[in-house]
């Protein structure tokens, strides 16, 4: 049996799903990766899931009169549903676990799933109901369209809420009082601005949540940012802090001595961000959320995970491992 496991889990194509009369698959494998298997015996209700972590098989059995398919990624799996009542939504992951979603009241047609890489979500009549395959949960969420679906992260808003369901979390996390067009997505975060135009709010990918900051009146600003770091590019008199979120979604800031008028205008990598102000230069670490000033005339050099300025004799490099500048000699 396991040999022929092994053999299955090495086949690098779904099977193709061929229905029958009343709605099932003859016997096919589907392959979700080589973490877990659903298979459908021929002329059945019924869905086996197996896990190779645990080498155990699971069933589940759906309603006779439903048409069912599963849609898969390499971690998580959920149901493409078709029946004149539905009332659960059905998914499973590679833990080796079912799990269902009770509908409120059921539906009478179609459930369709739009799948991510750890995440899947329906659309349903004035809602989002969504799927982690992560920690094998469900959340459900008000929306007025359709859901942006990303590879961990399922993104829903109504006119002036906007809502993220991390697969880490495996819930929905929300804020109000925004514009929802005014967003930026990278790899770890997610920032949307304020209907006040002064308040960013941060989601992190990773935590599941958002933190939000206010900034002051007369202080316009701009985030830039990568794949793992937003910093920001400000303008105005009598600026006293530095701001920038590291991929935990968290915000920090350092002060400015003495408080700075003008523009700041950040460079940032996936790790690190820079502040180029007069003769200091000052380093942000969003590895461990440090900050650190030294001070130097010399133009900063920003790499993936540290600044380096060239100066006479030595040389200065900022680390996103210890958040500290160090200088060394030559």
């Amino acid at each position: 049996m396991k040999i022929l496991l092994k053999s299955l889990l090495g086949i690098c194509c779904l099977a193709a799903c061929i229905m029958t009369s009343s709605g099932y698959a003859m016997d096919p494998i589907y392959m979700g990766s080589d973490r877990f298997v659903i298979k459908q015996a021929e002329a059945s209700s019924t869905y086996q899931l197996y896990c190779p972590k645990k080498d155990n098989w699971t069933g589940y059995t759906f309603p006779e009169e439903q048409q069912t398919q599963p849609v898969l990624s390499s971690s998580a799996a959920l149901f493409r549903l078709n029946g004149i009542r539905i009332e659960k939504l059905v998914a499973c992951s590679p833990l080796g676990k079912w799990s269902t979603y009770t509908l409120k009241k059921p539906l009478v047609g179609e459930a369709l799933p739009i799948i991510g890489e750890s995440v899947g979500a329906y659309y349903l009549p004035g809602r989002v109901v969504a799927y982690s395959g992560v920690s094998n949960s469900w959340g459900a969420i008000q929306a007025e369209r359709p859901p942006y679906v990303m590879e961990d992260t399922v993104i829903a808003y109504t006119s002036d809420v906007y809502s993220a369901f991390s697969a880490h979390s495996g819930s929905w996390s929300s804020v109000s009082k925004v514009n929802p067009h005014g967003h930026i997505v990278t790899r770890d975060l997610i920032a949307v601005t304020g209907l006040d135009e002064r308040t960013l709010h941060v989601f992190s990918r990773q935590k599941g949540r958002w933190q939000s900051h206010t900034f002051a009146e007369g202080i316009e600003f701009r985030p830039v940012m990568s794949e793992g770091v937003a910093a920001f590019s400000t303008i105005g008199n009598n600026q006293k802090r530095l701001y920038a979120v590291g991929g935990n979604g968290k915000w920090t800031s350092t002060k400015l001595e003495p408080s700075f008028s003008g523009t700041i205008s950040p460079i940032v990598s996936d790790e690190i961000a820079c502040f180029d102000i007069g003769d200091h230069v000052i380093g942000f670490s969003s590895t461990n959320g440090k900050w650190d000033t030294v001070k130097s005339t010399g133009h900063p050099s920003v790499h993936q995970s540290s600044i380096v300025i060239q100066e006479e004799g030595s040389v200065l490099i900022f680390n996103s491992e210890t958040g500290r500048w160090s200088r060394g000699y030559r």
